[in-house]
């Protein structure tokens, strides 16, 4: 299975998945129609838990985003693929992204999202989480990183499966990047409606 036309859609509750979200995954579908797509619902993401080799970091960190972040990984891990937000609205496919970043370049390890574009360089501490990519097996040395970590404090709202931990991961072992940048992306046309404050009142 070719891991770029791959695409993961992680739901985590026992709640059917709002309107607002099928909408946004009908979007994205609509789009892809040579897609693989799986969308990851509660008994998948149990699944996922229970077969995890590192399962008590998931019950030790009980915030919503670890655990989010936590199913997330290993799916990426576990598969390859993209991960996908399901709070967008897709007006391109996600394809264009890629090619029109790339021109000339070869196809990364890892697509890694950054919320805003900087003047300068890469803020360590402005990774999101709209869309990542990253071949099967590579993201297993992430959560192993994680899981050494002895300077967690879950009080910060994204750690320690947040951007803290990835940024610092990348950095540290010569990942083959390119970031993709959201305020680019969206003004670029590839989305719009990145509806992330109204959808966390669903959690």
């Amino acid at each position: 299975m070719d891991t770029r036309s791959l695409a993961h859609f992680i739901w985590i509750g026992e709640a059917a998945m709002p309107p607002l979200y099928q909408e946004c995954l009908n979007s994205f579908a609509q789009l892809h129609p040579y897609w693989n797509i799986k969308v990851w619902l509660q008994k998948d993401v149990d699944k996922v838990v229970e077969r995890s080799p590192y399962k008590e970091m998931f019950y030790r960190y009980t915030s919503f985003i670890n655990r989010y972040n936590f199913v997330k990984y290993h799916v990426l891990a576990e598969e390859g693929g993209w991960f996908v937000d399901l709070d967008m609205k897709w007006k391109l496919p996600i394809d264009q992204i890629y090619t029109d970043t790339l021109r000339q370049r070869s196809f990364p390890q890892m697509f890694v999202p950054v919320r805003t574009l900087p003047l300068q360089s890469v803020d360590t501490k402005m990774n999101d989480d709209m869309l990542l990519y990253a071949p099967k097996g590579l993201l297993w040395k992430l959560i192993e990183y994680i899981s050494k970590r002895e300077d967690v404090d879950e009080s910060k709202k994204y750690e320690p499966f947040g951007p803290i931990s990835l940024s610092n991961w990348l950095h540290s072992n010569n990942i083959d990047c390119i970031f993709l940048y959201e305020n680019q992306i969206q003004k670029d046309g590839y989305y719009c409606n990145h509806l992330n404050g109204q959808s966390w009142k669903y959690y």
